[in-house]
């Protein structure tokens, strides 16, 4: 009788996250799982309670790695380089990106969480730190709409091929005149 192969906890979400990676969250079966680690689907089933925790997740595997392209160095300035991230991740990883933001509106709370990281990432930019909360949040709500609509284009193939530096002129440009227009509303408390 050959050996007993086991598996942990972080075999099992490593190659469920490969696999939605690589085939979308469609693709996300105890099965696919269980032939990725060359093994049944009993490791699966017995590390969680349904699919739909080994999702969960996984999506969350796929927040925090949106987070890490986020603080990133890509430019100069932390509020770009979150927009800048959150596009280069979604570049490297679409059908995640889609898997996270696009394939169902159940992700309400993944999404929020994820903007309360940034909310408090904006803290580290120093253009922003005398500025009230409600102004931040709305640069970065108006920003996060913006970019999340060229990640979109980007999951449809239209912008795919585009070059980072190009999207990160993009935002850049955009943001800066988002920046100006509600800066300048909030000095004349519009």
């Amino acid at each position: 009788m050959p050996p007993k192969t086991s598996f942990t906890r972080d075999d099992i979400v490593n190659a469920a996250f490969e696999l939605v990676c690589d085939q979308g969250l469609a693709a996300l079966s105890a099965r696919k799982v269980a032939e990725r680690l060359h093994s049944s689907t009993q490791p699966v089933y017995s590390t969680f309670a349904s699919m739909e925790e080994l999702k969960q997740v996984v999506l969350e595997m796929g927040r925090d790695r949106m987070l890490e392209y986020g603080r990133r160095e890509w430019t100069d300035r932390v509020f770009l380089n979150m927009g800048v991230g959150m596009l280069a991740f979604c570049q490297e990883h679409r059908k995640l990106y889609r898997a996270m933001f696009l394939a169902n509106d159940q992700n309400k709370d993944l999404q929020e969480s994820l903007i309360s990281a940034m909310q408090e990432r904006m803290t580290h930019d120093k253009r922003f730190e005398l500025l009230p909360k409600a102004v931040c949040d709305k640069l970065l709500e108006r920003m996060w709409i913006f970019t999340h609509g060229i990640a979109s284009l980007i999951c449809n193939g239209y912008f795919a091929d585009t070059k980072l530096e190009v999207l990160r002129d993009m935002v850049d440009e955009t943001g800066t005149a988002v920046i100006k227009d509600i800066l300048s509303k909030a000095k004349d408390g519009s």
